[in-house]
Order: structure tokens, then sequence, then C-alpha cells
């Protein structure tokens, strides 16, 4: 099991890569088209959108364009995910049921497509789209906490 969280932003205009997924996994669109085949489902998810998938997701990404595709790829270990889910829950206590998260971390988790707009996820991933292109995200920040307060979007 993968134990690190990432946060990875890119700009492309070709890329040809197979994906397997760290964890749980959001990949956001700023700017174009990514187009993902996931468990053989595919997925063009363009600009606003987010796919959602874990670590038994596997695939693969194509980016084919005459102008930079901008992304934002975040993977969260699954006790993490599975903390702030418990936390949702059930507020009132002091311990996580970690049960709780597992689902998100198990092959019954299907993977989707979400129009960003619809969703407080994704509004919180427009706004660290906007942080990015505007040199306002400082890496330093980058720590356990801040992926626990970049889920906690309820």
């Amino acid at each position: 099991m993968h134990k690190d969280n990432l946060l990875v932003f890119s700009s492309l205009k070709e890329f040809y890569h197979p994906v397997k997924s760290h964890g749980f996994s959001i990949k956001y669109v700023v700017e174009g088209t990514e187009k993902y085949t996931m468990n053989g489902q595919s997925f063009d998810v363009r600009v606003g959108e987010y796919l959602l998938s874990n670590m038994t997701s596997i695939g693969q990404v194509e980016i084919e364009s005459s102008k930079h595709v901008k992304g934002i790829c975040v993977s969260i270990e699954p006790n993490i995910l599975a903390e702030v889910v418990s936390s949702l829950y059930h507020p009132d206590t002091a311990y996580s049921d970690l049960a709780l998260g597992q689902y998100f971390s198990s092959s019954l988790f299907l993977e989707n497509k979400y129009q960003g707009c619809q969703t407080n996820l994704g509004h919180s991933l427009e706004r660290l789209g906007k942080n990015v292109q505007t040199g306002n995200f400082n890496k330093e920040d980058l720590n356990k906490e801040f992926f626990i307060n970049f889920l906690n979007v309820s």
C-alpha cells in the first residue's frame, strides 16, 4: 500500500502513460481535456471536471493538444480518507471508525467523472487551480493537514 499523499500539477501538450492510482485519486482538469481509460471505461475529463479513482483502478491517460493541457492530481492515502469520512459521519466521537472509509479503497468503488461546479470538492479543486496559476500556492503548506482540510469540504 502506498503511504504518501501526493499533489501533482501538470502542463502537457502530449502525454501517453499507464495509470495506476496511488491511494484514493482525484484527477482535475484546469485547461483542456485529459482522456482516461480506467478498468476498461473511457472518460474524457474536460475543464472543470474531475475523475475519482482508487488503487484498484488500472488504465491509461492520453493528452494530445496544440495547447498545454493543465491538470491537478491529488492522491490521498486510504487512512486519511477513512479518517475524514469517519469524522463526517461521527463528529461526536474522539476515535475514528476507519472501516467507514474502506469502500473508497475497495474494488467495489467505481471510477466516475463529476462536474466541479456541482460539488464542494470541485469548488476546492477550482480554488487550488487558481492559486497555482496565480502563484498563490506555497508548497511548504503541503502536509497531512493540507490533505485532511482539502477533503473536509462539506
